[in-house]
């Protein structure tokens, strides 16, 4: 915990420094990675309001950036914000190779978003993805597992 402070102190000080403006961000690819870290951090740490405020702003000034789609994504998963988390892991999914973990995260993910409010719609997913790829790889298949449970209930 000292630690991940003390880097969140330092990490907070450099895009201070390093400024997160469009131009700024566009120009220097140290104010990127220095940004998407505190990014990082904060949700290490449990901002997660901070850390989607931060993939908020990076997603808005690079709209394709898978790394910075994807921590949006997961903010906004975490905040139940599910109405703009599910787009994004749409997206993801749709720009990455099948059986990839992304892409199985993605798929979980978006079965996750849609159960609450479209059990329909995450059943749908869910079967679409097993016939995509009927051997799960071994760290997939419990999350996938208790999904389908999820699902008939």
């Amino acid at each position: 915990p000292a630690t991940l402070a003390q880097s969140l102190a330092v990490f907070r000080r450099l895009v201070e420094v390093l400024g997160s403006s469009q131009a700024v961000l566009t120009q220097s690819k140290n104010a990127q990675v220095a940004i998407r870290r505190l990014a990082e951090l904060e949700l290490l740490a449990g901002n997660t309001e901070e850390a989607d405020s931060i993939y908020q702003l990076l997603t808005q000034y690079f709209p394709q950036h898978q790394q910075y789609i994807h921590g949006r994504a997961k903010t906004a998963t975490a905040l139940e914000d599910y109405a703009v988390a599910l787009p994004l892991w749409r997206k993801l999914a749709a720009n990455v190779t099948a059986g990839t973990d992304l892409w199985y995260e993605s798929k979980y993910q978006m079965i996750a978003c849609l159960l609450p409010s479209d059990p329909q719609a995450a059943g749908q997913v869910y079967r679409q993805t097993i016939r995509l790829s009927p051997e799960v790889p071994p760290e997939w298949r419990l999350p996938f597992r208790e999904l389908a449970a999820k699902l008939d209930q």
